[in-house]
């Protein structure tokens, strides 16, 4: 499997039970949970502003929802699948720190 980005994280969440062999994720987003708290953070919103707005759009273009906050803490993803990782030199978006949740890399 090949994933690039968010597609890295959607990825995982809908083939996390499928038998695959290895996979390479381009610049994954790994922790989406973190990624989103981050980025309230960026825009100082606070978990309980979300919560009673349900949706605020930001000023660098993202939109943060709550529903999609819960869904991602509902749902946490287990990845068992021998997987190499490339990052770029210069990414910002995702933290080298994310490497960890990847169970088995190879």
């Amino acid at each position: 499997m090949l994933a690039n980005s968010i597609g890295a994280c959607f990825a995982m969440h809908t083939l996390q039970n499928c038998n695959i062999e290895k996979a390479l994720f381009i610049s994954p987003v790994l922790d989406m949970e973190r990624l989103i708290l981050d980025m309230m953070s960026w825009a100082k919103v606070t978990e309980k502003e979300l919560c009673s707005k349900g949706e605020i759009a930001t000023d660098f273009g993202e939109t943060l929802s709550w529903r999609y906050l819960c869904f991602v803490r509902d749902n946490p993803v287990k990845w068992s699948v021998p997987t190499e990782i490339l990052y770029g030199e210069r990414g910002t978006l995702v933290s080298y720190r994310y490497r960890a949740l990847i169970d088995n890399p190879i």
